[in-house]
């Protein structure tokens, strides 16, 4: 029930909404709570950053796209709390992927309201242990130190200390056959930069099964994860996918910090 208001007060947008948090964090632990969002009931910690963010959450257009193409079943690589995994599982069942494991407690009661399952793995064109850098804001943790370049100064200061870890990390070709998960016909891709790794590590599987792609594409991140936008464009042209924005088909994935929409010919 406090949970319940609390979020409510938090999409309200009012002042003080994070002073409030902290207040009611004193007396009843909002550590580990259950909110109602737009799209589903997901877990959060509501004391950082990256909770209260869910907690405030409103509709965006990103979830119109994925609601619209939600089918069957699909993949949520890179699935955070899970707010866009429970929007899928209105319509579908969901295999939901994120490698750090102090989210992933949370996507994993998440999981347990809705057709979700969770996976504590990473998805990259390599198999193994890999290094994992978490900052205080975790919904920008990555494969890579990303936050804490030098040409990411305005976003350092968000983003905060890291803290470097582990993580075990699969190729999508393998994890399916491996696990014997149902083949997807659509898949979210947010992580940060590794979105071509993705890829690289999913061909065999995307070719197979042509799903719609939705993903994050970053031509200033994915140089530091040894891939560009020129490698991501070809990846598509080279399987026979039209790439997207919005309504108007891409010519290129020159992009920062946007989406781009990938749909089999």
């Amino acid at each position: 029930m406090i949970s319940t208001l609390l979020s409510q007060y938090c999409r309200s947008r009012f002042r003080g909404g994070r002073r409030l948090v902290k207040l009611v964090d004193r007396f009843y632990s909002l550590k580990d709570v259950g909110i109602s969002t737009p799209y589903g009931k997901v877990n959060v910690d509501l004391t950082n950053s990256s909770g209260y963010t869910i907690a405030a959450f409103r509709p965006t257009p990103e979830g119109d796209i994925i609601r619209r193409y939600a089918k069957g079943v699909c993949y949520d690589v890179g699935a955070n709390y899970g707010i866009y995994s429970v929007l899928m599982a209105q319509t579908a069942d969901v295999y939901a992927f994120e490698p750090n494991p102090l989210i992933f407690k949370h996507l994993d009661k998440t999981a347990r309201h809705a057709s979700i399952t969770p996976f504590n793995v990473a998805l990259s064109d390599t198999a193994g242990t890999l290094d994992f850098f978490i900052p205080e804001d975790e919904t920008m943790a990555s494969l890579t130190n990303w936050t804490s370049d030098e040409d990411m100064s305005g976003i350092r200061k968000f983003a905060g200390a890291v803290t470097k870890t582990s993580c075990r990390a699969e190729t999508l070709d393998a994890f399916v056959k491996e696990t014997q998960i149902p083949p997807p016909n659509f898949i979210k891709v947010d992580v940060e930069g590794a979105e071509i790794n993705v890829f690289r590590g999913g061909r065999e599987t995307i070719r197979e099964h042509r799903p719609v792609i939705f993903f994050e594409t970053s031509q200033a991140l994915w140089p530091k994860m040894g891939a560009s936008a020129e490698e991501g464009f070809e990846f598509f042209r080279s399987l026979n996918y039209k790439l997207f924005k919005d309504q108007t088909e891409l010519t290129n994935l020159n992009m920062d910090w946007d989406n781009a929409l990938a749909i089999p010919c």
